[in-house]
């Protein structure tokens, strides 16, 4: 990739969201693919390579935040829009090949970070590949300072509308896409009224009382400490492992929702909160890390780039709590959190450890956790599924994305998880555990909260 410094651009300064993202280039000890994005769109039909090599160029260059990149001013990153030509599509074919060196080569790719420490050089690659199968499929590595999985899935629906755009000579639809305008208002969100409220929902109703470490494995806290490590430095070497749950089961868990009047999100927080309490003691009071993508206008929808926070969800249920009861209350409490979620991750951790004197690198939760039930569906004549891939790093213990990857109308739950402090098994015993939740709660919905985690 070009590194090669443009002269004459217009520095901006990172939002808050991509500093979360570039810290963990500095917490990554030489693994800077810690902040890979990478998955694979195929297709299940036909399609014409050359269109499509075309309609993702154009879809690329309409996309203002894919050019963006990040320039070391002194001791500060900024960033700005590049005015080169992106870097060209690589062409690959395993027609004659075997789907185990496909998959042994995207790994390799997935693995490997960005040239000259993500300092001006495209922050995204894409491969056109043919597959063993015959089928062809677009491979995305992008990187999280400049991506987040929304403005993946988005630009990837703008490829495909360019694909059939250009298949059926039909003109584009308008350029909606504007990353200047959420970047000016990220910038000044600190000085702002709503940050003002923002700090203090955060100080007094989710940190009002300190909370207890839950850790996913089980691991008491320190001797007389209520906070646990929540970073491993230098042990950020990951692995996968991947479930998908029936679109039959995933129906009754909205039905169930919708019953209660809560989200369908709440009984999966429910689900993932009941293990964390089983094995922390039947504890009541458990923080979860969300990723939310401040998606909610559309100055933010057209955005693009990155604009997920990693908050902090409290949900201290008495264990006596009946689900009835339960999933509208967590479900009140996420929609209420997620309404302060520009109340970026850096300055939760900060505030906790002002006010309750954590250290860095330790806090109160061990699993971020990540619900996106959208999935590209207008395009019926063009059917796709997508695959994630690891890219072999992450700083927490587990985290756990659920997600449709196909328009079946299942949810995969996909575990990224750090070899060096969870073990496989608890994995396995974690989805276990939440299977049986999910379903124990859809048989009876005036099961208690506390005999879920009995589960």
């Amino acid at each position: 990739m070009n590194t090669v410094t443009e002269k004459n651009v217009k520095l901006y300064p990172l939002t808050e969201s991509q500093q979360t993202m570039f810290l963990n280039l500095k917490w990554s000890f030489g693994h800077e693919e810690i902040v890979n994005i990478c998955a694979t769109m195929h297709f299940e039909t036909e399609v014409d390579p050359n269109l499509l090599l075309q309609a993702t160029y154009i879809a690329m260059l309409r996309n203002k935040a894919s050019s963006l990149r990040c320039r070391k001013v002194g001791k500060e990153v900024m960033q700005y829009f590049s005015n080169k030509a992106p870097e060209q599509i690589i062409v690959m074919d395993y027609s004659n090949s075997t789907q185990e060196k496909l998959d042994e080569d995207i790994l390799k790719f997935s693995s490997t970070p960005f040239p000259n420490h993500s300092m001006d050089t495209q922050l995204y690659s894409i491969r056109l590949i043919k597959k063993p199968d015959g089928f062809y499929a677009l491979y995305f590595c992008v990187n999280h300072i400049i991506f987040d999985a929304y403005s993946l899935i988005m630009q990837a629906n703008e490829i495909l509308t360019a694909y059939e755009c250009l298949r059926d000579g039909k003109p584009l639809p308008e350029n909606k896409s504007d990353p200047i305008a959420s970047l000016e208002i990220d910038n000044a969100y600190p000085s702002s009224d709503a940050y003002k409220r923002d700090y203090e929902f955060w100080d007094k109703e989710v940190y009002g009382t300190e909370p207890l470490y839950c850790d996913i494995c089980g691991e008491p806290t320190k001797k007389d400490k209520r906070y646990g490590s929540t970073m491993k430095l230098g042990q950020v070497k990951a692995g996968v492992k991947q479930y998908r749950l029936p679109k039959a089961t995933v129906d009754k868990a909205n039905e169930l929702a919708s019953s209660l009047q809560a989200s369908p999100l709440s009984v999966f927080y429910l689900a993932l909160r009941s293990y964390i309490s089983k094995v922390n003691g039947c504890q009541e009071d458990i923080i979860l890390q969300t990723n939310i993508a401040r998606r909610g206008t559309l100055i933010e929808k057209r955005a693009f780039g990155v604009r997920v926070n990693a908050i902090k969800i409290r949900l201290s249920l008495p264990n006596s709590t009946k689900l009835t009861d339960a999933l509208p209350h967590i479900s009140g409490t996420v929609m209420r959190t997620m309404s302060h979620a520009n109340f970026s991750t850096n300055r939760i951790i900060d505030l906790y450890e002002k006010k309750f004197s954590v250290p860095p690198m330790n806090g109160y939760d061990t699993v971020n956790f990540t619900y996106n039930p959208v999935f590209i569906s207008e395009h019926k004549d063009l059917p796709i599924h997508f695959d994630l891939h690891p890219n072999g790093s992450f700083a927490m213990k587990i985290y756990l994305t659920i997600m449709p990857l196909d328009a079946s109308g299942d949810l995969v739950f996909n575990y990224d998880y750090q070899f060096a402090t969870v073990k496989p098994g608890t994995v396995e015993a974690l989805h276990e555990h939440i299977v049986k939740a999910i379903n124990a709660m859809i048989t009876n919905p005036e099961i208690m909260v506390g005999d879920l985690a009995k589960l």
